[in-house]
């Protein structure tokens, strides 16, 4: 008798491949996160939004994120994001990072925090 596909048993699944993929999309999502802040700053239109009161913190801190996104990106291939201490330093990183640039523009005015 077979059974409906619904009712069928999932195939085996590994954790430790959803968790990679997770990590590559977040790797992703940061490093895009940092071109899109740097340009902010760069473009003519967008100049005055980010970077108002500070645009000198903003920009290092800016480019001190790209670098630090760069560099994550490397690690991706390796096991660094099994380590639980290096995934909380990245966090911090990101935590920190929006902080910098939010000062930087102005506070919470500038919508930077619901990054």
């Amino acid at each position: 008798m077979t059974r409906p596909a619904i009712l069928a048993r999932p195939a085996a699944y590994s954790g430790g491949q959803q968790n990679v993929a997770l990590f590559r999309i977040y790797v992703a999502y940061r490093t895009l996160l940092s071109v899109v802040l740097l340009i902010m700053l760069i473009s003519p239109n967008t100049r005055q939004l980010l970077g108002g009161l500070n645009p000198d913190l903003y920009l290092v801190v800016s480019l001190l994120y790209l670098i630090s996104n760069i560099v994550l990106m490397g690690a991706v291939g390796t096991l660094w994001y099994q380590n639980r201490k290096f995934l909380f330093a990245v966090f911090l990183v990101d935590i920190v990072a929006i902080i910098a640039l939010t000062d930087a523009s102005g506070g919470i005015g500038s919508g930077l925090p619901v990054l």
